[in-house]
């Protein structure tokens, strides 16, 4: 994959990139390679949303927190999506 760059400029337009890199690349990546390349693009573009705007992260975890605490009867959490994965430390520490 030699122009990376500008599949993260489609990223950063909105653009869906399963579809750019199917369209792009599916004779060098099969479709299971494909959501990968996409999911590690989308965790990387959270991640770096969220070491931007760690107040905003400490508040959403506070608000979900809240949320989680008016649902009686849980004991234990499982946060499967990678990107939403940056929630679960505010989540604890609530």
């Amino acid at each position: 994959m030699n122009n990376l760059n500008s599949i993260l400029e489609l990223y950063k337009g909105g653009h869906n990139i399963i579809k750019v890199l199917t369209e792009q690349f599916s004779d060098q990546f099969d479709k299971d390679e494909i959501i990968q390349i996409s999911y590690a693009i989308q965790a990387d573009a959270y991640t770096q949303k969220a070491l931007a705007a760690p107040e905003l992260e400490r508040e959403r975890g506070s608000v979900f927190a809240s949320v989680l605490d008016g649902i009686d009867g849980i004991t234990s959490m499982l946060e499967a999506g990678v990107g939403e994965g940056r929630h679960c430390p505010q989540l604890l520490v609530n």
